[in-house]
């Protein structure tokens, strides 16, 4: 049983591994078959993780395999407006829970973030995993297990979409978001939830408008 738990476990990271890092392309068919003799591993295991895939909205049905999911722009702009709800909600409860601990930690990573993200060499995949881990670190110290399990299944489809449909979203405003990101920090490091409320949804709002008129129209040909 082990083995097996082990096994469906190393499917699924090779496939999410592949769809985040845009091996896997949105509409790219993927079979059991074909996984199988990619990582040479049985298909019982692989067949968990396309169905555990495919329930968690990153893959869907297309005949006897799989596909990427082809998000609309009405799918997008909902993903985009709940997470608004969720992180503007987390930066607020993260600001009133934080501990001295988790500032310096936070601290620490801003500090390596910023340092990294002014390098003109970095990579478009390095600055959405700096993104995330931003995010993710509010999330995981807001304090509610449920809030930090939504918004980390929203950005885990976000990032897919973000990087297999739309890498010209590296042209927002790196010095806007940068600037953003360092507000949201400084609210919430000084334990100032109402003015983390406010920066993040700041935030938020900038990056929807931003895809509202930037990508969607280049993505769907609005």
């Amino acid at each position: 049983m082990g083995q097996r738990v082990s096994l469906s476990s190393s499917a699924y990271e090779y496939i999410y591994g592949n769809i985040a890092q845009g091996k896997f392309k949105v509409g790219q068919s993927i079979s059991e078959e074909a996984i199988a003799k990619q990582i040479n591993i049985s298909r019982t295991p692989i067949r968990e993780s396309l169905i555990a895939l495919n329930k968690e909205g990153l893959l869907e049905k297309a005949g006897r395999s799989y596909r990427v999911v082809i998000t609309s722009p009405y799918d997008l702009l909902d993903l985009y407006e709940a997470r608004k709800i969720i992180e503007t909600e987390n930066a607020k409860l993260c600001a009133i829970r934080i501990s001295s601990d988790q500032i310096s930690d936070f601290t620490k990573f801003m500090v390596k973030a910023t340092e990294i993200y002014r390098q003109s060499s970095v990579l478009f995949l390095m600055k959405i995993d700096l993104d995330d881990q931003f995010h993710d670190f509010i999330d995981r110290n807001s304090g509610n297990k449920y809030m930090e399990k939504y918004g980390q299944e929203i950005r885990k489809k976000l990032r897919i979409v973000r990087i297999t449909s739309f890498p010209f979203q590296d042209n927002l405003d790196k010095d806007v978001r940068e600037h953003e990101h360092e507000s949201v920090f400084q609210a919430i490091i000084n334990r100032d939830p109402l003015k983390a409320y406010e920066e993040m949804t700041k935030h938020e709002d900038h990056l929807i408008n931003y895809v509202k008129n930037q990508v969607l129209p280049k993505l769907f040909k609005l």
